[in-house]
């Protein structure tokens, strides 16, 4: 208990530390492809314009950072123990004892915050540069100084970093009021000036909304703010101030250190299992399986998805690109949860667009690959996603439109992480020396003008007429006729395959053909397919046990323990998934 008294501070930041490189490490690798940091003064005037613009463009700069696996995660630690050494220095220039443990609390919440996708790294910049003007204004001396700076402070403050105003406000006024609140009239302008200036802003200066008159623009993207902001904005003063109330209260008892030790445990215990709580494993694992797609490590994908399987069309989608570009999209399909519309999303989000445009894309088929991934990144909370640029640039060279592409390449020449592909393949373009991805004859990407009009079944369906010797677009095409149950579709595009004989189909496509000759009722495509015995055996025993006048639920345990992975199984449970 004392060694954790003692060294409470180390152990939560080494647990967060821990936590965020290790086991949340991939859902920073994901914040950073929503964002795209640009050493340009336009993209500088683009961000300081508003309240937490400067904020904002700090936190930017090192999101930029998590790019790097584990880079975030230890930027976030030494963030936070920033903030709680600017704490203890704060409550030291109060000149007032001060139980250390309290002053943990924001780190956790804090912490808590940062598991939100949208949470920007902005808002912790903010929170820092109000509490280092806190505690600068609290080093004065004269009193009628301190005053008069921190009430000049107020504008400089909110345009800087926004809700960071609220932290400075309310540490300003916890140390009035533990100074004895002397002088309330300077209390009551402080509080008036902190209230009155942003609303002033928003009604006469800037059109903001309510969520970024109060916050700015630092701490969160999206319309809808967590009431979690409102903890890390209060939490430094409050903090504070139970430091100071737990000191005098344990001040004179015997018991101090066994009651600091006490607490240091229940904090960092109870941080520990609220984080570890609040972890969505599901969502982390779909911020896995996009870091690896994007690096295109198609067995990874495969092997964590097979050891953690989900059912969740994002994550199937996922899982699909990666066995369709290892060639065993026909052999595994089966083993995930699959459903008919898999692969193809309509709606404006911004994950499943990505997955639409970036099938269409390993599809060949460029055109509704990018408009698809135009739309993607529209969607972006910024508009702007690297990999987005880079995939966008590569679908104009690839389309003949390198001058579009070009756009894109300049873009990102003008960031830290991407400079160097940008300047190769700006290289490429102006020499005309493309990479072998991207050598592609013009015919190729040509496609049905009204694509987006069309279900993406039809669309690839066109595309295999136009180009049926190409493995990829033939399998998916086999797919989505089995997950849609399209029969007829399914037996004319395996009409030129040359399965049958001496070269079995796969075995899901054998127990779709089954499943089809078995409504016909005609034995006889069995052997005109050459369905394997072993797949008319287990069809037979699927029957049986279907057909044994068992309750449902006792059936559908005795099918899952031994067909959960067939296309019979699929079709009759199809929306469970």
């Amino acid at each position: 208990m004392k060694l954790l008294s003692k060294y409470r501070a180390g152990i939560l930041f080494l647990f967060i530390a821990v936590f965020f490189c290790f086991f949340y490490n991939y859902h920073l690798l994901y914040v950073e492809q929503l964002q795209l940091f640009r050493f340009t003064e336009l993209y500088f005037q683009s961000l300081i314009g508003k309240p937490g613009g400067a904020a904002d463009y700090l936190g930017a700069f090192f999101t930029q950072f998590y790019a790097w696996n584990y880079a975030g995660g230890l930027l976030l630690t030494f963030a936070l123990l920033l903030l709680f050494s600017l704490q203890k220095r704060i409550v030291r220039s109060w000149e007032l004892k001060a139980t250390d443990t309290f002053l943990l609390i924001p780190l956790v919440i804090c912490a808590l915050f940062f598991m939100d996708i949208n949470a920007r790294f902005g808002g912790l910049a903010a929170v820092l540069i109000a509490m280092g003007l806190a505690w600068g204004v609290s080093c004065f001396a004269k009193r009628w100084l301190r005053y008069a700076a921190a009430l000049l402070l107020v504008p400089v403050i909110y345009g800087s970093t926004g809700g960071g105003l609220v932290v400075y406000t309310s540490l300003l006024v916890v140390h009035e009021l533990l100074r004895g609140g002397r002088n309330s009239c300077f209390l009551t302008v402080l509080l008036l000036l902190s209230l009155v200036f942003p609303l002033y802003v928003r009604q006469y200066l800037i059109p903001l909304s309510w969520n970024d008159t109060w916050f700015g623009t630092a701490f969160y993207q999206g319309n809808n703010s967590p009431v979690l902001i409102w903890y890390i904005l209060f939490s430094p003063a409050l903090s504070s101030l139970l430091a100071i109330w737990g000191s005098r209260m344990t001040a004179k008892s015997k018991y101090a250190d066994q009651i600091s030790a006490l607490l240091a445990c229940c904090i960092i215990g109870g941080s520990g299992v609220l984080i570890c709580s609040k972890r969505d494993q599901s969502e982390e694992m779909l911020y896995t399986l996009d870091h690896l797609f994007k690096k295109r490590e198609w067995k990874e994908i495969v092997r964590i998805a097979s050891e953690h399987p989900y059912r969740n069309p994002v994550f199937v989608s996922y899982v699909n690109l990666a066995l369709l570009n290892q060639g065993e999209l026909p052999d595994q399909m089966m083993s995930f949860s699959q459903r008919a519309n898999i692969n193809e999303f309509w709606t404006s989000s911004y994950l499943p667009m990505f997955l639409t445009g970036e099938t269409y894309y390993y599809l060949d088929m460029y055109d509704g690959a990018r408009a698809y991934l135009y739309m993607a990144n529209t969607q972006s909370p910024s508009g702007q996603s690297p990999y987005m640029f880079q995939r966008l640039a590569e679908l104009e060279i690839i389309r003949g439109n390198s001058k579009s592409g070009m756009k894109y390449i300049h873009a990102l020449k003008q960031t830290l992480r991407y400079r160097n592909w940008a300047k190769e393949m700006e290289q490429a373009v102006l020499s005309g020396k493309y990479p072998e991805h991207l050598r592609i004859p013009m015919a190729q990407y040509k496609e049905n003008d009204s694509f987006l009009a069309k279900e993406m079944l039809y669309n690839v369906a066109c595309k295999h007429r136009e180009d049926p010797e190409n493995p990829k677009v033939r399998d998916f095409l086999l797919a989505k006729y089995i997950l849609a149950n399209d029969y007829k579709g399914f037996i004319h595009c395996i009409a030129n395959l040359p399965h049958g004989i001496g070269s079995p189909f796969p075995r899901s496509y054998q127990e779709f053909l089954l499943m089809y000759a078995y409504m016909l009722r005609d034995n006889t495509l069995i052997g005109k397919w050459n369905i394997s015995q072993d797949v008319v055996t287990d069809f037979y025993r699927y029957l049986q046990i279907n057909q044994s006048g068992q309750p449902p639920e006792v059936i559908k345990k005795q099918l899952s323990g031994n067909f959960r992975q067939s296309y019979w199984f699929y079709v009759q449970y199809t929306n469970e998934f």
